[in-house]
Formats: C-alpha cells, structure tokens, sequence
C-alpha cells in the first residue's frame, strides 16, 4: 500500500485540504481521509486528480495527423477525409493500425484513462483488445444515410458492427447526414447516443437556406440534396427523441443560451466540447461561458488526430485555463475527470471513491505526470 498527498486532493464536491490517498500497488483506491497529526506523507505535486476522460474521438482517423490542412471549414475537413478513403496505397491497413497504437500509447502518457470513441468501421476492434488493460472504451457505432429507402439496411449494418465491439452503442453522426427514418429507427435503440450537432456556421446553413458549402459537398459525392423540412438543426434532432435515454452533445460550437437551455431539458444529456479541434477546423473555439451554466453536465473530447495535435484532454484543459482563466480550476477537472466518466457510464473511473482505480495524476502548476 502506498499512502500519497499533495496540496490539494480532488474530489467531485471540492478540492480537499490536508487529505491523503491509500492506494494499492496496483492503483485501486483504499481510502482517501484527512491527514493525521505529526503524519508523514509522501507528498507529489500540487494537485492529484484521477485520470482523464477522453469523451469524443476517432480513432479510426489516427493516420490522418498532419495530412489535413487547418482552417478548412466543415466541408472542406469532410472532403479531405472521404479522399483520405481512396487513397489506399497511401494509408494501408497496416498503417492506419500503427497510428492508432502510437495515438493510444501517447494518451496513456497524457493521463488518459477513458475514451468515448466514435466507429465507422470494424478497423479500431483488435486495437481496443491490445489496450483494454489500460483503457476503458465506449464505441459508439456511428451511422450516416440521407437515403430514408436504406436506413433500414443501414442500421442493420451498424448492428453487425456493434458486435464486434465490447462496450458500444448505436448512435447518429450529425443532423445534416441522416434522414428522418433513420433517425427514428436510431431512437429506438437502447443508446447512449453521442451526436455532432451545431459545429460549424456551415451545418446551420444547411437547414436555414438549403445551400452553402456543405450542400455542395453533397453535390460532390453525388448526392441529390433535396434540403431539409426543418430550419434549425436542434429541433429536427429533438423531434421524437427519446428524452429518457442518455445523450452526448458534440461540439455546439454555435449554439445559443436557447439552443442549450431546450437541451438541459433532457435529464441525461450532456455537452462535450472539443476546442483544440474547433480551431483547427474552424479558426474558433466554442465560447466557453455559455456552457457555465451547465457545468455540472459539461464533458471534453479531441476529436481525431485529424483535427488535432494530440488526444490529450489536459492541453484542452490547458487551452480553456489560457482563453477563460475565469473558469475554476476545480470545475474544469470535473469536466474532464468525473463528469466524462459519468457520461460514458465508466463507474469506476472519475474519481477517488473506495474501490475505484481510475489512475491517478500529479498536477505542477501547468505540468501533469501520470502515478498509476
């Protein structure tokens, strides 16, 4: 047993004074209680925080780091990763399985412990087996068709691909790539669900005038955009959705105070912010304050390595103390510790609760190291 301190220990509530930590040589928490009189304690670092939730990613697009330029737009990011598709000879299996190990060996380093992670496909299966003594793995099996006539065989597709995985769930890509069918075939599914929504000023063009450069993307893939009933991305989405199953809300970059307010409506639903990759893609981050309100149901994610450097969740957390130091340090580790792990549903990780082995961190001033 080791019995370690520092000057702050977390937990969900508050920072805690003049605690220790019990932990077991192999990272389970054995107790976490006040510091005895004249005690002797090894002490490491300022802060120890359990290990981060990683609540949005893919991992599938690991092999795209650095092939995508910055500042593309939403369009012009989709566009450069169907190409990526095509290319073959550049991208084969072997290298995209590579890339995949490197990105999981450096968030392993970076203090990651939980992942909510998006497929398309079966190629991130054998790599979560390899790591699944390190990592715990929520897939969601992401399912796209703007064809009402294939969603059917579409979700009967993406539930061929659920058993490949452990833990996963069914769920849609974004409002301007399903039609209603299969949205309501989807709802229908046990969840959780994580969904892109509100990303980009190009998505909200697409339902408010039914053209811009997301409509001509679809041209470019050959597909007949009739355009959409509704003008407003949120409420196509929320029209018939189950709101006692639990949601993850991806990016809302360009949500508003109302936008949010109708989406706290729903008891499980949660807002998973990605900043890093907003402003490669876009040029901006999401405007951190309108989520204050929320916090208690506010998670962080990378995206892929396709729209970021790296899947650390600390140089998110880092990137939001720089633009928004208004933002308690205390809250913004709940956002990548307890409320990410919550909202994958990871009992174990998140926090320092007897039983729980959720890795534990040492924070320096802006520096992390990982302990278990």
């Amino acid at each position: 047993m080791l019995v370690i301190t520092a000057n702050r220990i977390f937990s969900p509530e508050k920072w805690l004074d003049n605690h220790v930590l019990e932990i077991t040589d192999e990272g389970s928490i054995l107790n976490l209680r006040e510091l005895r009189p004249g005690e002797k304690v090894q002490k490491l670092g300022d802060y120890l925080i359990p290990g981060l939730i990683n609540a949005h990613t893919h991992l599938e697009l690991s092999y795209l780091k650095y092939e995508i330029p910055e500042n593309t737009g939403m369009a012009g990011f989709a566009w450069e990763v169907v190409k990526s598709r095509g290319r073959v000879v550049d991208f084969p299996l072997h290298k995209k399985i590579k890339a995949m190990d490197r990105a999981l060996d450096m968030a392993w380093e970076d203090g990651v412990e939980g992942f909510g992670d998006i497929a398309n496909e079966e190629l991130s299966s054998e790599i979560k087996e390899k790591w699944a003594e390190y990592f715990h793995f929520h897939t969601f099996i992401e399912l796209i068709g703007l064809n009402a006539k294939m969603a059917e065989t579409v979700v009967e597709k993406g539930k061929d691909l659920l058993s490949k995985f452990g833990k996963a769930s069914l769920t849609l890509h974004a409002p301007y790539s399903i039609s209603a069918t299969l949205k309501e075939l989807v709802y229908q599914e046990p969840g959780p669900f994580s969904i892109h929504l509100l990303e980009s000023k190009e998505e909200r063009e697409v339902f408010e005038k039914g053209e811009g450069a997301m409509v001509d993307f679809f041209m470019k893939l050959g597909i007949n955009f009739i355009g959409m009933e509704h003008r407003d991305p949120q409420s196509y989405l929320l029209e018939g959705f189950p709101t006692s199953k639990k949601v993850l809300w991806v990016h809302l970059k360009e949500a508003s105070k109302r936008h949010l307010k109708q989406l706290a409506l729903i008891p499980e639903s949660w807002f998973c912010l990605c900043p890093r990759s907003n402003v490669f893609i876009h040029g901006d981050g999401p405007d951190i304050n309108k989520f204050l309100p929320y916090s208690d149901r506010v998670c962080l994610g990378t995206d892929s390595l396709a729209s970021n450097y790296d899947l650390s969740i600390w140089e998110e957390v880092k990137w939001i103390r720089k633009h928004y130091p208004e933002v308690p340090f205390h809250q913004l580790v709940s956002w990548a510790t307890y409320n990410g792990a919550r909202a994958l549903g990871f009992d174990r990780l998140g926090s320092f609760e007897v039983g729980n082995k959720p890795g534990v961190l040492a924070v320096d001033g802006n520096e992390l190291q990982r302990l278990f």
